[in-house]
């Protein structure tokens, strides 16, 4: 570990890395200063500091996964530190997207501890000037309250305090990531319309997500992506524990409802009645065992599940962004299709976004060619996404790795080698006496069969 460049000795820590629903950051129980390396005084002067943490168990060899080896478990910025004893210290490093807690308004114009992200950013900048040279009405003005998504990505980028490297991949005709199991397109860069002029950083990259059809996320280098994640498939060796298992999600589709006031190809459209409202339904279907993608509406068989999701947006403009946004939510519910927590023995090269294969025993699996058969591990082989990672460090139980699955869909779904599905309802047995529950519990969500 270094702080500043200088060596520090680490006992007791936790890295906890995720698909941004909470920023990625260190706690450090317990840290004490390399020999040689002198504290300054106060200790709170190390806050801000270039802060790196590595770790190295020497198992890449034993390990199977398209992954580089890669020691590195975060990079960041110390936010706080604290004595707890002689010459040992306690302390929290973050992402940029969270202030420094030691120091309130040092280096940013935020002037406070916290999230970034509630920070308002202008979607426009105000124009100020006389409309009519010698007459009466002057004053303000306000350019069209509309900014492409490449753009308000590269101002959220730089009005983030701390973001020295960021890559925005959005492009008119999108992003295409080609895996053994297919290929997805996102990230395409669309004219994003707003209410207001001003907005949080919060909503600005939201609308990107949802509207541009893709994603944003901290590396844990710190860098800030707005694109499509190139994922990784992981075979699990080395498994301490597992709870990992298939649920059934709160709601099974979604309807997006946006103005309907604009084109694609521009916001000239002066008059709105009810009818011209743009609706988007779409659900998720389970293409293979374990693997989800989104059906719209008209390409279903069958109506969509309930219950159904009501997403009402006025700022979604035109029909691409309302099938975008549906497609990007219908995503979001198909990763609560899995969910518990896989325990490894330390694996610093697996990230949120990649994609894991669970051991199974079966030799007829093996002889089809589904992959990670591990004699003695009849854990199932089943595959999920990565949505979360939880390195731990201690003097007990040395160096572990908690991965939090959920389903596995959209770009996680293409790294995973491409097996054809060779179950059957009559491979499942008689399921007429289970119950839906029952059914989504042991097979998967009910959806529209594909």
């Amino acid at each position: 570990m270094t702080i500043g460049g200088d060596e520090w000795l680490v006992s007791e820590a936790e890295v906890q890395l995720s698909q941004v629903d909470t920023p990625n950051f260190v706690d450090i129980n317990k840290m004490v200063p390399a020999e040689g390396v002198k504290v300054p005084s106060p200790v709170t002067s190390l806050v801000s500091k270039d802060f790196e943490l590595h770790a190295d168990n020497d198992l890449y060899s034993e390990r199977a996964s398209d992954a580089s080896e890669d020691t590195l478990l975060f990079k960041g910025k110390l936010a706080n530190i604290s004595a707890i004893g002689t010459k040992s210290y306690e302390g929290i490093a973050y992402d940029p997207s969270q202030q420094p807690v030691a120091a309130p308004g040092e280096g940013s114009g935020f002037g406070g501890n916290g999230s970034v992200l509630n920070h308002k950013i202008y979607v426009r900048s105000p124009y100020y000037g006389v409309l009519f040279q010698w007459g009466l009405t002057s004053g303000t003005t306000y350019e069209p309250k509309t900014r492409k998504g490449s753009e308000l990505a590269a101002k959220v980028a730089r009005e983030i305090p701390g973001v020295d490297d960021y890559e925005i991949q959005l492009t008119k005709g999108g992003v295409t990531r080609e895996g053994p199991n297919g290929s997805v397109t996102g990230a395409f860069d669309r004219e994003l319309k707003f209410e207001n002029v001003t907005t949080t950083i919060q909503n600005a990259v939201t609308k990107i997500k949802e509207e541009c059809e893709c994603d944003w996320w901290f590396d844990k280098e710190g860098k800030l992506y707005f694109g499509v994640p190139e994922p990784i498939a992981h075979e699990l060796r080395f498994i301490t524990d597992a709870s990992d298992g298939i649920t059934t999600p709160p709601y099974q589709s979604v309807k997006v409802i946006g103005s309907g006031v604009a084109t694609e190809e521009g916001y000239s459209k002066k008059q709105l009645v009810a009818e011209d409202r743009i609706t988007i339904k779409a659900t998720f279907a389970e293409k293979k065992p374990g693997e989800y993608q989104a059906v719209f509406e008209e390409d279903a068989e069958t109506d969509l599940p309930e219950p159904m999701f009501t997403y009402r947006n006025a700022e979604i403009s035109t029909e691409a962004q309302a099938r975008s946004t549906a497609k990007k939510i219908v995503e979001d519910l198909a990763k609560q299709a899995a969910d518990g927590e896989i325990t490894v023995t330390g694996f610093p090269e697996i990230t949120p976004f990649d994609a894991v294969i669970m051991p199974h025993a079966s030799e007829e699996k093996k002889e089809k060619g589904i992959p990670n058969y591990q004699e003695g591990m009849p854990m199932g082989g089943n595959r999920y996404g990565v949505y979360k990672v939880v390195h731990r460090l201690n003097g007990s139980d040395g160096f572990k790795t908690k991965v939090e699955v959920c389903g596995l869909s959209n770009v996680a779904g293409i790294a995973v080698p491409n097996i054809a599905n060779e179950e059957t309802e009559q491979d499942r047995g008689d399921t007429s006496e289970m119950s839906p529950r029952e059914i989504a519990r042991n097979y998967g969500p009910p959806g529209i069969g594909l």
